[in-house]
């Protein structure tokens, strides 16, 4: 992990897209990071408008291989599937009526 007290060289030009699912109403899921491809968005667009995305950022796809030593291999859609935020949800609402 980068210290605090060092600066982090991020080059914002390389830009980075992993598609995640194809939908069948025509919209593609896909992940989008700017500099890193570890620290990414979770986005959606259409089919159209995705390839138009990705050509005015000029991104780079990753492959299978980059995508799981990149740690790319979980996200929210992950924890949504999985319940993983209503634990979270629950004990920090717990703690603002403990609070009160």
């Amino acid at each position: 992990m980068a210290s605090i007290d060092k600066p982090v060289n991020i080059d914002c030009r390389k830009r980075f897209v992993r598609v995640t699912n194809l939908r069948d109403d025509g919209f593609i899921e896909f992940d989008f990071a700017i500099g890193e491809p570890e620290i990414y968005l979770e986005m959606i667009l259409r089919a159209t408008d995705f390839d138009r995305f990705c050509d005015e950022n000029m991104v780079a796809f990753l492959t299978d291989t980059q995508q799981a030593e990149g740690g790319w291999d979980w996200s929210m859609r992950d924890a949504r599937k999985s319940g993983g935020g209503s634990e979270f949800n629950n004990k920090y609402e717990q703690g603002i009526k403990n609070a009160d």
